[in-house]
């Protein structure tokens, strides 16, 4: 064999060699690529599942107001949500205490405006870690005031939906607390009197609890309180009963 020859079979077998090893570096490459690809979509699968839920609740309350609409802090804002309840559908809410959970129908077709109100303040996370600040054993238990006082409240007021008559505010009745005409905002109370409270029809009724919720309710209701003189902190519980959270549930 020549060496012309000889050169040039070498030459072939280099030239295949560069070309399997070249056609090996693109498959591992692809093989890479594919392994990539698939991480990527199961974190992403990953994440739509255990975070839609989350989601759906930040894009609603980001309806209800937007950025400049909120105050400097966590729970202040300039003016009232809008309405973002849709026709149809039934609301309610799980609100989860220090003492249980208590669940509460929402009453959207008497009291839209209060209900939405409601319904995007819990949405936005303005009732966890608020207090029960007042505990009336035989008549009411209130929350809602981010100061904890009775005295707080969003930094903006609602107008009233009034009941026809005082015969609603019974146990388990859910109303808007207020401190005049059109003055509600956040403040809401539960009525645990076993006869009717015998409120005059000036507060919102925009809620029923569920029976299963009565023995969280009656939890709340018999917390000690501190007593005293100042009407401020006479009914405030000595150790703090909060909301953890609200969960708003619609169908």
């Amino acid at each position: 064999m020549s060496k012309a020859a000889k050169r040039a079979r070498k030459k072939s077998v280099r030239d295949q060699r560069i070309a399997m090893a070249q056609a090996a570096q693109r498959r591992r490459r692809m093989a890479l690529l594919g392994g990539i690809l698939l991480i990527v979509a199961v974190l992403v699968g990953l994440a739509l599942f255990t975070g839609g839920d989350d989601g759906d609740e930040a894009a609603v309350a980001d309806e209800c107001w937007s950025d400049s609409a909120r105050g400097p802090g966590e729970k202040t804002y300039s003016s009232p949500p809008e309405m973002t309840l849709e026709d149809g559908v039934d609301y309610s809410a799980v609100v989860s205490t220090s003492e249980g959970d208590i669940t509460m129908d929402l009453l959207e077709e008497d009291s839209p405006e209060t209900v939405n109100n409601f319904v995007c303040l819990a949405r936005d996370g303005f009732y966890d870690g608020i207090i029960w600040h007042r505990v009336e054993k035989d008549l009411v238990i209130q929350t809602g005031d981010p100061q904890g006082t009775g005295q707080g409240g969003p930094g903006y007021s609602i107008q009233d939906e009034l009941p026809q008559g005082g015969d609603v505010y019974t146990f388990g009745a859910v109303g808007m607390a207020n401190s005049g005409p059109n003055t509600g905002g956040s403040q809401f109370f539960i009525v645990v009197s076993e006869e009717p409270a015998g409120f005059p029809p000036q507060y919102p009724v925009f809620g029923t609890v569920d029976e299963q919720s009565a023995d969280a309710v009656t939890a709340i209701a018999n917390t000690k309180v501190t007593g005293g003189n100042d009407p401020a902190t006479a009914a405030q519980p000595v150790e703090e009963v909060t909301i953890e959270s609200i969960e708003i549930e619609e169908s």
